[in-house]
């Protein structure tokens, strides 16, 4: 277990305190300066633990103990190791994207250290017509090499021990936290670049190192025994231009930083330019080997997904293909996997059982469902169950998967918003329990749907334990400089509604905020083209009606006449559609 020594960021004066106390000094591997360092957490590896330091002087996070073993070794699961990256751990989807935004032509010679199976290989190779080699001393590489025919050389990098001016790009994803001196490195990937050369670079981002860190995450990000140096943005960005690059550019995306050094593309790759060349290799790779295999379900099982999120009629035939996939290997169909009650299997029991993506397939089988109008309930909650059977296995080789918690925290959403739309009690406690369990995303996202369908099912009583989502509306209400989006509308549209069938309410408050939303419909309305629809505009006349009720609960008749005539007159000024007719 991880034991905690101080939490970063704590601002109590007894953990202050606690905080100096722990403060020693020490040579940091990252900045080589001699610095306080704090003591964060310890953490097991093997029958020993090693300890976790943040130096105080460039923030990079650094473990001192016993590495856990060589990389060029398999893995804790051994081959299952490489089924679990191949049908569901790779994250090939966000670095093709990375590379694919980098804007370069055919023919660019790429080179990435650390390339692992060398999907990303394979993606430049067959998509962007790159010149690719790869670097990595691990069984995944000899594997990668072997299936994939790519040209990845089995060794260690070396400080310089590159040549020079030999590469377009360089990509090192998850590479420099494994290194215990990285600024000679990344001088060496420096050196290695051509003239107008980019290095691409992505690295697990220690700011999110904190209690409230899901393990999901913070068992890969940490890493223990096999990561060495965990940056944050601000010392990888010093760590960069120490190692002489000029311009450089980190962002941070959840637990993860991506660094960008040399030349930065000229613009963001929209993400609607990036989603169809990414399924294009999927297919590819899913019809150039076995669909049985690992490499081939995860394509497929990756491919399923990304469709389905998409909105695209082909994922009804994938899927048939993905089940016949699955009930070839694992002698059921995917549903039926799901629906089998099994627990405490080890990760070989689990990857001869099921595919080891199951509940990211079965959350995209569920969304599918509910666009169909079927019942999605059972496969939902079936992805629940396949994550945390995954989730269970890795753990127990000291590993863990962020995705599938993920996928769970999203499906436990999902079934969340069906239990509104069936009127089920307790949908407060059950938003504040997933919060509690890691998903605070997914219970902000889908907390307004559900208070505004309590308040249409006139559930009063649940809705105003969701009284939370009203602040952010009413702030994008008045700053005109904020966008105001349907849900914001929607929100203060029954809130207000809401606050003139209560008991103790205020129509004089619900008058203000219906007043103010009409006005920033109307605003939206003209600021809009002749072709688009405002945020918010169906409800202008709805909101008028509410409003008027408002004024003669308040006993004001002559106010709500005068309000109806100032409404048509608004709306006629501003082009406003007219109200229906009756």
């Amino acid at each position: 277990m991880i034991e905690w020594h101080s939490s970063p960021g704590s601002a109590s004066p007894d953990d202050a305190a606690q905080s100096r106390r722990r403060l020693e000094r020490a040579a940091c591997p990252n900045c080589h300066r001699e610095a306080e360092r704090q003591l964060i957490l310890s953490a097991p590896v093997d029958t020993a633990r090693v300890r976790l330091y943040a130096c105080q002087a460039c923030g990079a996070h650094y473990f001192e103990g016993p590495m856990a073993g060589a990389y060029s070794d398999l893995p804790a699961g051994g081959t299952d190791a490489l089924a679990f990256y191949l049908q569901q751990g790779a994250n090939i989807g966000g670095m093709a994207m990375r590379l694919q935004a980098l804007g370069r032509p055919p023919g660019t010679a790429f080179l990435e250290v650390g390339c692992g199976f060398g999907l990303s290989l394979d993606f430049a190779r067959r998509i962007l017509g790159w010149q690719v080699r790869g670097l990595d001393p691990s069984p995944f590489a000899i594997a990668g090499r072997e299936q994939l025919g790519l040209p990845i050389e089995s060794r260690y990098l070396e400080a310089n021990g590159l040549d020079h001016a030999s590469a377009d790009v360089i990509h090192a994803s998850e590479f420099i936290e494994h290194m215990a001196d990285p600024v000679p490195m990344l001088a060496t990937l420096r050196q290695a670049l051509r003239p107008g050369g980019t290095l691409l670079l992505t690295t697990p981002a220690a700011e999110m190192i904190r209690p409230d860190t899901g393990d999901g995450l913070l068992v890969p990000l940490l890493s223990a025994g096999w990561h060495l140096v965990i940056q944050t943005a601000e010392s990888l960005a010093w760590a960069l231009r120490e190692a002489g690059f000029e311009t450089v550019s980190v962002l941070r995306e959840g637990a993860q930083l991506v660094a960008m050094a040399g030349r930065l593309p000229d613009a963001a790759l929209p993400d609607a330019a990036f989603r169809p060349q990414y399924r294009e290799w999927l297919r590819q790779v899913a019809q150039a080997v076995p669909a049985q295999s690992d490499l081939g379900f995860g394509a497929l099982a990756r491919l399923y997904r990304e469709l389905v999120i998409a909105g695209l009629a082909e994922a009804d035939a994938l899927w048939q293909a993905l089940d016949g996939a699955a009930a070839g290997r694992w002698g059921h169909g995917l549903e039926r996997l799901a629906a089998a009650p099994v627990a405490g299997l080890s990760l070989s029991a689990l990857v001869a059982r099921e595919p080891l993506g199951l509940a990211g397939i079965l959350l995209a089988r569920g969304w599918a469902r509910k666009r169909a109008g079927e019942a999605p309930q059972g496969v939902f909650a079936g992805a629940i169950a396949a994550a945390g059977r995954l989730r269970a296995a890795l753990r127990g080789v000291g590993a863990d998967d962020g995705d599938a918690e993920d996928v769970a925290f999203a499906a436990e959403a999902e079934l969340i918003l069906l239990a509104v739309a069936r009127a089920e009690p307790g949908i407060a406690a059950r938003l504040e329990a997933l919060r509690k369990a890691g998903g605070q995303r997914h219970a902000d996202n889908i907390a307004p749907t559900c208070f505004i369908t309590l308040v249409n099912q006139a559930a009063f009583e649940q809705a105003q334990r969701l009284n939370s989502v009203l602040p952010s509306a009413l702030s994008n209400l008045r700053a005109a400089s904020q966008p105001l989006t349907s849900t914001d509308a929607s929100v203060l549209f029954c809130a207000a509604t809401m606050e003139m069938q209560t008991h103790g309410g205020q129509p004089g408050l619900a008058i203000a905020w219906l007043g103010q939303l009409r006005g920033r419909i109307l605003a939206s309305h003209c600021a809009c083209g002749a072709d688009d629809m405002a945020a918010g505009a169906a409800l202008y006349w709805p909101a008028v009606d509410a409003e008027m009720l408002g004024w003669r609960l308040l006993g004001q008749h002559k106010a709500a006449a005068y309000l109806a005539a100032e409404a048509e007159h608004a709306a006629r000024e501003a082009r406003f559609p007219a109200r229906a007719a009756a």
